[in-house]
Parts: structure tokens; sequence; C-alpha cells
């Protein structure tokens, strides 16, 4: 190996160390929920209720959720008109009677979110609230 070579393995290791200690300075503090973990939940909706019901592993509240958890609601008609369901400002397509249609929240915002059902561009039914802490 050349005098040059050996100088530019020594100055490459010199960076690789110092991008290292600049990573492992540059960690965020501690997250307030774990990431990437998608929770499913499967609601329900009759003429006369929304159901929720919890599918994954772990004690996740269904109604009281902590602040970056992220939900896809599998959202099953059992009632007899078509529904838009709606959750804070994410609603699915319009849902036939005993079919299903999903939607993905990522809950970044604290506070008090309404859910309910939309019949012909109205709200219609039953509603309910989560509650993000």
């Amino acid at each position: 190996m050349s005098t040059t070579q050996m100088r530019m393995l020594v100055a490459l290791g010199a960076l690789a160390a110092t991008l290292a200690g600049i990573a492992q300075a540059a960690t965020p503090a501690r997250a307030t929920t774990r990431p990437g973990v998608v929770y499913t939940v499967t609601a329900t909706i009759t003429n006369t209720s929304i159901t929720l019901s919890h599918k994954a592993a772990g004690n996740l509240g269904l109604h009281r959720l902590p602040r970056g958890a992220i939900i896809r609601y599998r959202v099953v008609n059992r009632g007899t008109r078509p529904y838009v369901f709606q959750i804070w400002t994410v609603e699915t397509g319009t849902i036939r009677p005993n079919k299903m249609d999903s939607l993905l929240v990522n809950w970044n915002y604290r506070g008090r979110f309404v859910y309910k059902t939309i019949y012909r561009g109205k709200p219609f039914g039953p509603n309910g609230t989560v509650i993000v802490y």
C-alpha cells in the first residue's frame, strides 16, 4: 500500500468516527409513543350505533389514545343505508350495506375528536368522541 492510500484510509476512518459521534449526539429525546406501530380497530356501523372493537395486541384504549398513535379503522356497515364514516377530518367513501372500507388516522394532536356517520351529505345517526392525550 502506498503512503497516499494509507493517508486516505486514516482520513476516512476519522471521518466515519466523527459522523458516528454526530449521529449519536443528534438522537431526539424520548418519544411520547412508540413509532411505527399500526393498531387496527374495527368500527361497526348500524342504523342506531357505532361500535369500536380492538383487534390488536396490547392495552391501547379505543376512545382514549396517546398522541402519535397510528390507527387503521376498518369500517363495516351493518345498517340498511349507505353511510360515510368520518373521524376527525378523515372520512371513508360511501359504504353500502354489508360492505366495508378502511382509513388510516395518525393522531398527532391532543384534544377531543368526534366520529360520526354521514348520510346523503349530512351528519346522521350515532356519533362519539376520541380523546388524544
